[in-house]
């Protein structure tokens, strides 16, 4: 029982890119109007909130290269 289907990784993957690539746009957006009340909010937003966004860019940037290259060598 597959709970991710392979043929449906690589396009799923690459609406994610497209999506995480907007969300960080509007982010940089927001945030150079934005000013945070406390310089611990500012620190825990850069520390914790705006990596696990570039980690999710990486991750599905990372799938996008492995099935395409797996794809690549089945043909």
């Amino acid at each position: 029982m597959d709970i991710l289907k392979i043929e449906d990784t690589l396009p799923k993957a690459e609406k994610g890119i497209k999506l995480t690539k907007q969300a960080l746009k509007e982010i940089r957006i927001i945030i150079a109007e934005y000013e945070f009340e406390k310089k611990q909010e500012e620190i825990y937003f850069f520390k914790n909130i705006k990596p696990k966004i570039y980690r999710q860019a990486h991750l599905l940037c990372q799938i996008v290269q492995y099935r395409r290259k797996t794809s690549q060598e089945e043909q």
